[in-house]
């Protein structure tokens, strides 16, 4: 194997592959967080604009009642 290899000849370079893995570890767990994240704002988005409807549909529907339904 040519990583084998070039890791056996270059120490260094053995540390630097690993340090990249622990890097896209943190970039993994980084980007998991920020889904769900994302999903609870649009839980919220939802609930607040189902009660900003909620509230918009009663008042018209009181204005339509108080204005004898016309």
């Amino acid at each position: 194997n040519k990583i084998d290899t070039i890791t056996t000849l270059c120490p260094q370079c053995q540390l630097k592959i690993d340090a990249h893995g622990l890097a896209l570890v943190v970039v993994e767990q980084s980007t998991k967080s920020a889904h769900h994240r994302i999903d609870g704002i649009y839980k919220e988005v939802g609930i607040i604009s189902t009660m900003i409807g909620t509230i918009v549909g009663g008042a018209f529907a009181l204005f339509n009642y108080i204005n004898g339904g016309h």
